[in-house]
């Protein structure tokens, strides 16, 4: 009976020794996933501050502005990707070439079926990704930190 009870212990104590192991390994790769995840966040949070902060000077740029016209409607987004673009550039980013490289071989394959122009498909890519500063299908992002 006693031999009965030792094995029963025995099992026991290597059941929990393996649960604990399996849960402080997890959470030792849980937490190294996390920690990558946090750096990025924290690389990109500078950029993502810098975003919304041109984004609403672009925004006070043309608010006055009122389109009555169609083609005055294009002025005005024109004129706020351009506030927006000199902000950053001011703030130290700059477009990426990665970017730019990546767009134009996506919009090669993708225009060919579409009713766009190259270079109107390219800029409204471009004004969308503008203000986007998470990293979407290994699309580089928009933005890179100009060399100091």
């Amino acid at each position: 009976m006693k031999q009965k009870y030792f094995k029963i212990a025995i099992i026991l104590a290597l059941c929990i020794a393996a649960i604990t192991y399996y849960v402080k390994n997890n959470d030792s790769q849980n937490s190294l996933a996390s920690s990558v995840v946090v750096q990025e966040k924290l690389k990109n949070s500078h950029l993502a501050l810098t975003i919304d902060t041109c984004t609403g000077i672009a925004d006070k740029s043309v608010a006055h502005l009122s389109a009555i016209v169609e083609f005055q409607k294009l002025e005005i987004a024109g004129r706020r990707i351009r506030v927006m673009q000199n902000c950053m550039n001011d703030k130290g980013f700059k477009e990426n070439p990665a970017w730019a490289l990546f767009t134009e071989s996506l919009l090669r394959k993708n225009v060919k079926s579409a009713d766009t122009s190259a270079n109107e498909a390219y800029e409204n890519d471009r004004r969308k990704d503008m203000f986007r500063y998470i990293t979407i299908k290994n699309k580089p992002l928009y933005w890179i930190v100009t060399k100091q």
